[in-house]
């Protein structure tokens, strides 16, 4: 699917929640490196992350996910040569077709199909901040079972996208109010929802 084919809602939830620099990074973000450190040391565990999209993408694509050196080394790698080989718009476009969205929905299409029953370009701002924060966790944040902890999540992705200027506090408020129109058992059960295969590309 094509990047044009998809709401500019979603695409902007998912960059200022997951990656806020991906546009002007080559791949990796230092400076969210860093914080994440500092933050991590100073609560004494795993709390932040800073893997950006390309990073992401890389480990989706090729990688396990154990975790080893040898495969961070690896993770790097693949980093760099996405970033070399294909544009930002291009890796923005790849990461958003293979996500995995919880529930056996792999990419935005398979998702926004899959909960809501429309297309992902037809996603509004709430649909949109409720979906971009799913891949953070698809079974905790998978509105189906825990619906609390995915509306949490959406106030944080709503919040994200007040903070980068994509939206107003108003517009948060409303989206975050609005009662989505979740697609029942029935309804996804009539869904063959089979995982869409990744757009593969060779690096």
């Amino acid at each position: 699917m094509k990047l044009s084919d998809i709401s500019p809602w979603l695409v902007e939830a998912t960059l200022a929640t997951e990656d806020r620099q991906f546009y002007d990074h080559f791949g990796f973000d230092i400076k969210g490196m860093a914080r994440a450190l500092f933050v991590n040391l100073k609560e004494m565990e795993k709390v932040q992350g800073a893997s950006t999209l390309t990073q992401q993408l890389a480990r989706n694509l090729y990688l396990s996910h154990e975790r080893t050196w040898s495969r961070k080394v690896k993770e790097a790698m693949y980093t760099t040569q996405l970033e070399m080989k294909y544009s930002k718009e291009e890796i923005l476009q790849m990461y958003l077709n293979e996500i995995y969205y919880g529930h056996g929905a792999y990419g935005i299409e398979t998702a926004a199909q899959m909960y809501f029953g429309k297309h992902a370009k037809d996603l509004d701002l709430a649909e949109s901040s409720m979906l971009a924060g799913v891949p953070k966790g698809p079974t905790y944040y998978s509105p189906y079972n825990h619906m609390k902890n995915a509306k949490d999540w959406q106030k944080i992705v709503l919040s994200a996208m007040v903070a980068t200027g994509d939206i107003t506090q108003k517009q948060a408020d409303q989206a975050y109010e609005e009662m989505l129109p979740f697609q029942t058992r029935q309804e996804r059960a009539a869904l063959s929802v089979a995982p869409i295969s990744a757009i593969m590309c060779e690096v």
